[in-house]
């Protein structure tokens, strides 16, 4: 990856979504999801330190789930490769802007802190519905090194995702005003670090 990347204008700005099927709660099981296992204690007491929300599934906990324990494997392994080898490139390159985007209640973000020990400053939630008349709240985040003050407005839905019809890729789609917002607020502080008609790499 890196004889590849190494070519490549050190970057200004990188902006990463990691595939989130490993993270979502759209894959919702007993204790955790579809790759992931929240550990419980055996005790009447809370244990002294937080049990692990990343213990790897056995393949009996798939018995009466729709899931399929060897996709759910590779979907983990993808998962978390992705997000390793961001981490990976960020320090690598230390862009003057690093941006993730994830859904906001997926485990990717304790991932990042807890298992990679990666400290994303900023949050930046949002809601896509406040962003091009898209009907459908789904709750986002934009973890970076700068506030983005994205908009927040905690909106209802028009819609139900399963009533839209929409493909795969029509549901991952960010609201192109979404781009354009955290895209313009890159270039804008990239500039006042940089030489004005310095060029900017992405």
């Amino acid at each position: 990856m890196f004889t590849t990347l190494d070519k490549l204008p050190k970057p200004d700005i990188v902006l990463a979504s990691p595939p989130c099927e490993s993270w979502s709660v759209a894959s919702a099981m007993k204790d955790g999801n579809a790759c992931w296992k929240q550990e419980k204690g055996d005790s009447l007491f809370e244990p002294q330190q937080p049990l692990s929300r990343f213990t790897v599934r056995d393949y009996k906990d798939y018995e009466g789930y729709q899931f399929k324990p060897t996709k759910s494997i590779a979907t983990r392994i993808n998962g978390e490769l992705c997000a390793f080898n961001t981490i990976r490139i960020i320090k690598r390159y230390d862009p003057l802007i690093h941006i993730i985007e994830n859904p906001a209640h997926g485990r990717l973000w304790d991932y990042v802190k807890d298992v990679l020990g990666f400290k994303l400053e900023y949050e930046n939630l949002t809601y896509y519905n406040n962003y091009n008349d898209y009907p459908i709240k789904k709750p986002t985040k934009f973890g970076s090194n700068i506030d983005l003050k994205l908009k927040s407005k905690n909106i209802r839905n028009e819609i139900e995702f399963r009533d839209l019809g929409w493909s795969y890729n029509e549901r991952s789609n960010i609201p192109s005003d979404l781009v354009d917002d955290i895209i313009s607020k890159c270039i804008y502080v990239v500039n006042l670090k940089r030489n004005k008609n310095h060029p900017i790499c992405v």
